[in-house]
């Protein structure tokens, strides 16, 4: 089984360093990391690279990157309560069984149902 991973579009992300002097246009890539919860991967703002956590971080993308997962996590946040139901969502949708594998399935033991009542 494969982790979860999804992508969440952010518009006007403000950071609590930054405030309203600094709106962030961008996605953050989110990942499994176990019992229902996330981990922001990386972030990309729109037009840059994909910003990734760093151990030292003076940069001013490992500090975006920070302040970006901040705001995330928080679900006192516009953007942390929408990355909290996004995650809640697509965790739901990935427990739910695949009717195309159903189906696969079904349609394979009436062809091995039939082959074996030929012989």
């Amino acid at each position: 089984m494969t982790s979860l991973e999804i992508e969440l579009p952010f518009d006007e992300l403000m950071t609590p360093s930054f405030g309203v002097g600094m709106l962030l246009y961008g996605t953050a890539y989110l990942q499994d990391a176990g019992d229902g919860d996330f981990f922001v991967q990386s972030v990309k703002l729109d037009g840059g690279p994909w910003i990734r956590p760093v151990r030292e971080g003076g940069t001013l993308e490992a500090k975006l990157y920070q302040e970006i997962a901040a705001v995330l996590y928080d679900k006192s946040t516009h953007e942390g309560r929408k990355a909290a139901e996004e995650w809640a969502m697509a965790l739901a949708d990935s427990r739910l069984p695949d009717p195309d594998r159903a189906y696969d399935e079904r349609r394979d033991a009436c062809i091995h149902a039939h082959f074996a009542a030929s012989e």
